[in-house]
């Protein structure tokens, strides 16, 4: 009961209050980390869910409109990096059960999305996937598997495309 009664308020304040557009997208950060996630200083529109507390973001990222965090596993997020719209990061699955129920137990992995990566609008990373440092998800893409740093990925399921040039 108690557990249950705490998630309900955590939704209330994160996915209610602090993502609203009451508070200004400049300093939404600030008011997640007082309520006790791991943000630093960036850049988070009105209208994302945030689903659980494991959730890590370093300096200077930009969370688009309507992004889905599910942070129910650890969530890292690199500096710089930036997200498009309505972006999806998924920890939690099932395994396949009987068929009288195909939704069997629940299962979670970490995700993490390195520095200086760009995940266009509408992308959903997947469980246990690491994306490399400056990488870029084209829009609409569905992120299975762990992307190599400095690369492009486009597609359902994403598949590599190209290197793409490193930092001056």
């Amino acid at each position: 009961m108690i557990t249950r009664l705490r998630t309900i308020l955590r939704n209330i304040v994160f996915n209610g209050i602090i993502s609203s557009t009451l508070i200004p997208s400049e300093i939404r950060w600030f008011f997640y980390r007082i309520a006790g996630l791991e943000i630093q200083r960036c850049g988070i529109q009105s209208h994302c869910f945030i689903g659980g507390t494991k959730l890590s973001v370093e300096r200077a990222v930009f969370i688009n409109h309507g992004a889905f965090i599910d942070a129910i596993a650890p969530v890292s997020i690199g500096a710089q990096t930036a997200f498009g719209m309505n972006v999806s990061i998924i920890t939690t699955s099932h395994e396949i059960g009987s068929s009288k129920r195909r939704a069997g137990r629940g299962k979670s992995s970490a995700v993490c999305v390195g520095r200086g990566v760009w995940i266009g609008a509408g992308s959903t990373v997947c469980p246990g996937v690491t994306i490399g440092d400056g990488v870029v998800i084209g829009a609409g893409s569905l992120v299975l598997r762990d992307c190599e740093p400095d690369s492009l990925y486009v597609g359902r399921p994403a598949e590599f495309v190209r290197k793409l040039g490193t930092a001056q």
